[in-house]
């Protein structure tokens, strides 16, 4: 399970779409793109993905294998995302970061997945839609949507992190959009539209109360992009 060899996308699919009718590994290798050796490789672990199988000597397309072939044909990302969630190291890799942050070495001491494995599998997961997000301290997670995190711990943390950026702020009390964005996000493992929709509902709620403030920027400062509200941009937020 821990040694993977490197796959991508681009050559599951060809390789699945040359194997569609059954054949020997020399008539495939007659066909394929690459040399002897890659596509034993790759013959290899579409074997051990169940997406082939080898039999009297011929090559074939196992269910799963049809069924992720027929995905790449559509572009069905979310089926081709079920069909390799039924890869125990995909699977693995994928809930692992769904539940947590974890590093390389992290990864490797909850999985024993090398870093070649991991990005192979990362790639796969990016591949499929899955949003796996590097971090700043070379973490790797999966982006929470939106539903996924509860509105009273978005508030909290938004304000926590304001709290902190506002202790080294040049401007007064006011903290940039962007920076409080790109903290929020990484705290909560959020996608970059579920901070906005959340910071949005946030602002409708108490911009009323003059608990908030938002103020727009010269385009000379602005170092992000911030957010727009009632087709205004805003760059920066006050908090009392």
């Amino acid at each position: 399970m821990k040694h993977i060899r490197p796959i991508t996308f681009r050559v599951m699919k060809d390789t699945l779409n040359l194997l569609a009718s059954r054949c020997t590994f020399e008539e495939f290798c007659s066909k394929a793109s690459f040399t002897e050796s890659r596509a034993r490789e790759v013959v290899f672990q579409l074997v051990n993905m169940g997406l082939l199988k080898a039999e009297r000597g011929l090559l074939s397309l196992t269910d799963a294998g049809r069924a992720l072939l027929n995905a790449f044909k559509i572009k069905n990302y979310r089926k081709i995302h079920e069909i390799l969630l039924e890869y125990e190291p995909y699977r693995v890799m994928y809930y692992l970061l769904k539940d947590r942050t974890c590093n390389y070495a992290q990864i490797f001491e909850q999985t024993g997945f090398n870093p070649v494995v991991v990005d192979t599998l990362v790639r796969l997961m990016r591949k499929a839609g899955i949003s796996v997000v590097r971090d700043a301290s070379g973490g790797f997670y999966i982006e929470k949507s939106e539903d996924e995190v509860e509105y009273e711990l978005f508030v909290d943390v938004l304000k926590e992190e304001y709290d902190e950026l506002l202790k080294n702020s040049r401007y007064a009390r006011y903290v940039e959009i962007p920076a409080l964005r790109w903290r929020v996000q990484e705290k909560l493992r959020i996608s970059s539209s579920a901070f906005d929709n959340l910071f949005k509902k946030f602002v409708k709620e108490t911009v009323t109360e003059g608990a908030v403030t938002l103020s727009p920027a010269p385009k000379s400062i602005m170092k992000g992009r911030g957010v727009i509200i009632s087709g205004r941009h805003y760059y920066f937020i006050y908090m009392r």
